[in-house]
This record gives C-alpha cells, structure tokens and sequence, in this order.
C-alpha cells in the first residue's frame, strides 16, 4: 500500500537522550500544535492530525489535561485514533466540518469501499478508522476523507497510485489545481499568522476562535 502525503507531524527532536519526557513543558506542546493545526484550530480546516512520540505521553496527556476543556468548549474535539509501540496519533477537529466532509456523495462511496459504517455519526467511522490505523502497515488511503482533503483527490490518488498529480501541497491534487493552491495559501498564511501570534504571548486558548 502506498503512503498517503499526510497532514501531521511527528513531533520532535524531544524528548533527547539529555532530556526526558518531565522536561518537556505545555508550551512547547502548544507551539508545536500551532504549527501543524492552525487552519483546524481557526476554523480553515475540519481536522489535523498529530503524531506523538510514545515517549511523551506524560506532557501530552498534562497538557490535554489542563487545555482539552477550553479546546472542546471553542469546538475542538480531541480523540486518540492509535498507540503503537513508538508514537500516539491524535485527532483535533471541528465534529460539524468533519461530518459535512465524511457525508458528502463522493465521500460516502470512497468510505463504503473500506468497511465504514453507512451513517452520518461521526463516532463510528472514527472507531472504523481506529481499526483501519491498527491493523494497516501505512496509512490507509481514505483517511485523507478525515483530515478534509477534497474526496476528488483522494480518489485520484488512490485511482492513480500516487502518481500523475497535478501539483502537492497539504495533498496530491488530482481535479480543481487552483482551488487547492488557493487552500495551501490560506493554511500557510494562518499557520504563519498563529505562531507568529503565539510567539508575541497570545494565549493559545484566545487563538481557537474560528475565522
């Protein structure tokens, strides 16, 4: 199976064989998280998913903790899609754009081919693809369905292999190139302007509001 051009990230160099997993803080987290879930978190985007390293668990686990009410309470949902031996996969997402995502036509056709569930509740197809994550060697195709790729594109690039896109950005484009330029634009712009904010001393909380 080939591996999908993902929106995530493994977040590291740390912990480092000089510093454990107590040594790394909430805001280093919350950098981090800016930069790999700002189009999600302002709203851009309907979900973004994060790869951490089993390691630290602890400081992922405080930091969700102390921040997963007021991410919930500005419409941030938080669910753990995977823990292997080496990292946890995290899903942040916004359930209304999610479900309008998952629910369209093309959407629903690509999922049925994979086993999901035929229903518009997100807790199933979450679950199904939880199973997908743990029994695949990579990615399974259609999760790019969660992350809000356009299912034209991920139909493409599971009809194509891969191959023959018309442009990469956040994804392989296969239909609508300049549409999708235009996102990858708008999610490097938000990106830049989150971390840029966050650096200044903003509260990451006071940065969820969606545009």
């Amino acid at each position: 199976m080939l591996k999908m051009n993902l929106t995530f990230a493994i977040i590291k160099p740390y912990p480092t064989e000089a510093t454990g997993d107590d040594e790394v803080g909430g805001q280093d987290i919350e950098a981090l998280l800016a930069r790999h879930c700002a189009p999600t978190f302002r709203g851009l985007k309907a979900a973004s998913l994060v790869a951490f390293p089993l390691a630290q668990r602890t400081a992922l686990y405080r930091f969700l903790a102390a921040s997963g009410k007021e991410l919930a309470e500005n419409g941030i949902v938080i669910r753990r899609l995977l823990q292997a031996s080496d990292r946890i996969l995290v899903l942040f997402y916004r359930p209304a754009a999610l479900a309008r995502r998952l629910n369209a036509p093309q959407a629903i056709h690509i999922l049925a081919r994979y086993g999901y569930p035929q229903t518009p509740a997100l807790g199933p197809q979450l679950s199904h693809l939880s199973k997908r994550l743990r029994r695949e060697e990579n990615f399974p195709h259609e999760i790019g369905l969660f992350l809000g790729y356009p299912p034209w594109d991920v139909a493409g690039f599971i009809a194509h292999r891969g191959r023959d896109f018309l442009c990469c950005g956040c994804w392989k484009v296969y239909a609508k190139e300049r549409a999708a330029r235009a996102s990858f634009a708008r999610y490097q712009a938000c990106t830049a302007a989150f971390c840029r904010e966050l650096r200044q001393g903003v509260p990451l909380t006071d940065l969820l509001r969606a545009v």
